[in-house]
């Protein structure tokens, strides 16, 4: 939502691709699946007043936070050992905005999550006391329209 040309809010969720973390010393590995659901407060410097071909870019920096839920799988003592953390973390980013209609432009942005502690493998007692929170990173290329109101 934009409440004046440099500054607005944005939302989102994100399901991160599944990853396996394996130790080869031990020959074990665990799985970790995260999503995310953040709330970012977006500044925006429209380029228009330097002129000429960035008339239509904008840059743009994100922070705020987000709700990540991680689900971990397995460990050396208990292959099917399941630890589930949830925390809010600090959320930031930033990207660029192409306007190439009037109420039509395309983003590229990337998004980052800030984590908390490793992810290891280990005995199952490890991975449940470690309570970890992987740090993720969204690169994002997405076409927006703006709907505009009649005042």
């Amino acid at each position: 939502y934009s409440f004046v040309p440099y500054f607005s809010l944005e939302s989102g969720y994100t399901y991160y691709p599944s990853n396996t973390y394996t130790n080869t010393s031990a020959v074990t590995s665990i799985d970790v699946q995260t999503y995310s659901i953040d709330l970012v407060g977006k500044f925006i410097l429209p380029l228009k007043h330097i002129g000429g071909v960035f008339e239509y870019f904008s840059v743009y920096a994100k922070g705020g936070g987000a709700y990540v839920r991680t689900k971990i799988t397995g460990a050396v003592s208990t292959p099917n050992a399941t630890k589930t953390n949830n925390a809010i973390r600090p959320a930031y980013g930033a990207g660029i905005i192409f306007d190439f209609a009037d109420n039509f432009s395309v983003d590229a942005s990337w998004t980052g999550v800030y984590g908390n502690n490793r992810i290891r493998t280990g005995t199952a007692a490890a991975v449940a006391g470690a309570n970890p929170v992987p740090t993720c990173n969204l690169f994002s290329l997405g076409i927006a329209y703006k709907i505009t109101g009649i005042f």
